[in-house]
């Protein structure tokens, strides 16, 4: 785990931490405070890909969160640069207030976590070993919240061994992680005055696991991003909005174009000519430089729009709660709606650059600069004690002999790679903070052996003669076997596939269970 002690800022008496993400082709860096990609050390980008290569595709992205109450009252969370003040916060949302304490402060200082696949796997086959000793990154994963502090019970997913709600990695718990390599991250927008929008706080806890997967396709190039939201208020939220925000620095970030596919949730960005010089610090991607975008891989794009670095009011930066909230609806700072040929929009460029048909910033004729772009993906209820999941593709595409306009065709038609290839993992979902070997009471009913394995394996019923499907998945979330069921009460399986740890998912019109196997070859 790579830590970095960032300064202390003006604003905020809680030091800055950071942590790199650099499992695959990607280096991408986040920090504890709501924004992610920006190195606040030496005030640059730090979504570097090629990792290596000195070029980055942001400058910083953040979430944006929202809510308007029955008197009008804005509800808003969230973060630009930070440079004007913080709306997020480290660590947990605390019900007795208990941010100042010191068992808190020790506790969630830096509220960042890394762990790898190869680590739970080396845990789950080594803990019960005599002289076996228990990696920092495992130990410390945040299963469960501090007690005595007002926290949840359960922060960070896990799997529970022996069912009983407490993370112990010593009888062989483990974190519950999407990806080769993750970084999870807990913040608040609680514990603290919101100086950022001047927005009141909305009560939220606020998980976000960024993962990657070391390839030899997109998903090299690729990060993911799996957002919850938990309202920890004693407030319902009708009108709950989440949006992304990305200011986009592809490469040189004064000659950009950007624009959106509302048909695959994606926002993106492009070089406004076919050559991304270098300009100062900002080092360029040269001929036929990279498209790059964000594409929401679960929930449906309601508006995207842009502001540009130092355009004149009301299409430049939001500075108060209402315009951030104008911006998250599809309105320009001031409250005027997005036009188009007169008629108002709910996205902004969303035709392909490639087509002169379309509106794009290309048939626009329009000079590149500095783009800002807002996603906004979510405006639905969040009751009290309640969440949301977002998930997200960070996606990059390039063919050095395609131009800045058809490498946008490469990312548009990734996008919907991503959403298949997400869609295909089904255990990937909202439905489960933290699993249990066995998830419910109907996991009595089932029996895997023999458990160790050796790639075969008995799925029995007893008694029942079921009809539905079993899904097999590896660590990595990527199904490796699936078969049907038809009226049986035994099912024999194999699974050709190396040592590790499995996912065994049972789904029947009645009931699901979920098991874990594990083969030693």
């Amino acid at each position: 785990m790579k830590v970095i002690l960032l300064t202390m800022t003006a604003f905020c008496s809680a030091i800055v931490f950071s942590q790199i993400l650099d499992f695959n082709n990607v280096r991408a860096l986040t920090n504890n405070n709501g924004i992610l990609f920006q190195d606040a050390t030496a005030s640059g980008p730090a979504y570097e890909i090629p990792k290596g290569s000195g070029n980055n595709t942001m400058y910083t992205a953040a979430l944006w969160c929202a809510a308007v109450d029955d008197t009008g009252g804005i509800h808003l969370a969230a973060a630009r640069f930070n440079q004007n003040g913080q709306d997020y916060f480290q660590g947990p949302f605390s019900t007795t207030n208990s941010y100042q304490d010191a068992n808190y402060q020790a506790s969630y200082a830096n509220s960042s976590w890394t762990v790898s696949k190869t680590e739970i796997q080396s845990h789950i086959a080594g803990y019960n070993q005599p002289g076996y000793i228990l990696t920092a990154n495992i130990a410390n994963w945040p299963g469960n919240g501090v007690g005595g502090l007002g926290l949840a019970q359960n922060l960070a997913p896990f799997v529970d061994v022996n069912n009983n709600g407490i993370y112990e990695p010593m009888q062989g718990d483990y974190p519950d992680i999407r990806g080769d390599k993750a970084v999870y991250k807990i913040m608040n927008d609680a514990s603290g005055v919101h100086t950022e929008t001047g927005g009141l706080a909305l009560g939220i806890e606020v998980h976000t696991m960024l993962y990657q997967y070391a390839s030899t396709d997109y998903l090299d190039n690729t990060t993911f991003m799996h957002v919850r939201v938990f309202n920890r208020s004693a407030d319902d939220y009708d009108n709950f909005k989440l949006a992304l925000f990305a200011d986009f620095d592809l490469g040189n970030p004064t000659d950009d174009f950007i624009g959106c596919d509302s048909t695959q949730n994606l926002m993106y960005i492009y070089n406004g000519d076919n050559n991304d010089e270098s300009s100062g610090p900002a080092s360029g991607y040269g001929l036929n430089p990279p498209a790059f975008g964000i594409t929401s891989l679960n929930k449906e794009m309601k508006h995207f729009g842009f502001f540009t670095n130092g355009g004149p009011f009301p299409y430049t930066d939001p500075i108060s709660a209402a315009q951030y909230l104008n911006f998250m609806s599809g309105m320009w700072a001031n409250g005027t709606p997005w036009t188009h040929n007169g008629m108002t929009v709910n996205f902004m460029h969303p035709g392909n650059p490639n087509d002169a048909n379309t509106w794009s910033e290309v048939t626009d004729a329009n000079p590149s600069g500095d783009r800002r772009g807002v996603m906004t993906v979510a405006d639905e209820n969040l009751p009290s004690g309640e969440y949301v999941c977002y998930d997200f593709a960070l996606l990059y595409a390039r063919d050095l002999n395609n131009n800045n306009l058809l490498n946008v065709n490469i990312l548009i038609s990734q996008s919907g790679i991503a959403k298949t290839d997400f869609e295909a993992v089904t255990c990937y979902n909202c439905d489960v903070v933290t699993l249990g070997m066995d998830e419910n009471v109907n996991a009595s009913k089932v029996a895997l052996f023999p458990n160790p394995s050796n790639g075969d394996f008995v799925l029995s019923f007893g008694d029942e003669n079921l009809t539905g499907k079993i899904i097999v998945t590896d660590m990595s979330g990527r199904v490796v076997l699936q078969e049907d069921l038809h009226r049986e009460n035994v099912k024999k399986l194999k699974l050709d596939n190396k040592t590790g740890i499995y996912n065994v998912l049972l789904l029947t019109d009645e009931f699901t269970v979920h098991k874990r196997l594990i083969i030693n070859e």
